[in-house]
């Protein structure tokens, strides 16, 4: 609906600046918020169950979303100038960090996705 593409790219995409550095610790207040945004976007006057609510209005939700942007970060992260690709490697000893987990996640794709392409490149020559 049009009210759901609004949301998405003028409110959704404020809310998401910066995202995976202040979101998590406020994460309750803005799933209320979001919510009842829902449920104006269906125009519904009751709160239906909530992954009906996602599918129908296909905004994920909001802990979805920010696993999906810390995840991006630290990848551009990572990609970056060597700065700041060696201070996300310092992640991986301080297991209490915020980004501790999404590199440890990453470094696991990454891993991976390299022995998956050295297999395919290996059963191609043969």
């Amino acid at each position: 609906s049009a009210l759901a593409l609004l949301f998405k790219t003028v409110i959704l995409t404020k809310l998401f600046y910066a995202a995976p550095l202040w979101l998590k610790d406020r994460l309750n207040d803005f799933n209320d918020f979001i919510s009842r945004a829902k449920l104006k976007i269906l125009g519904s006057q009751f709160h239906v169950a909530k992954t009906l609510t996602d599918l129908l209005t296909m905004i994920p939700p909001l802990e979805v979303s920010l696993e999906v942007l810390t995840i991006k970060f630290v990848l551009k992260g990572l990609n970056a100038k060597d700065a700041m690709c060696a201070k996300l490697l310092q992640i991986e000893s301080e297991q209490k960090h915020p980004f501790y987990k999404h590199t440890a996640s990453v470094k696991r794709y990454l891993i991976w996705n390299t022995r998956r392409q050295d297999d395919d490149i290996g059963g191609s020559s043969r």
